[in-house]
């Protein structure tokens, strides 16, 4: 079986492409409570459970 094996040009867009992810998800994030945080992911979790029934 062939081996994919990343180059160090790949690590490089992997640490970025990371970094960009969390800068987002702060931005998304900023000026919401933990707790109306929460209650949102809890909600859009059951929301996914409903449309898989």
């Amino acid at each position: 079986m062939k081996q994919i094996i990343p180059t160090a040009k790949a690590h490089e867009f992997e640490t970025q492409i990371l970094a960009d992810i969390n800068g987002l998800e702060q931005r998304m994030t900023r000026r919401i409570t933990t707790d109306d945080l929460n209650t949102f992911l809890s909600v859009v979790d059951q929301m996914l459970l409903n449309l898989a029934d």
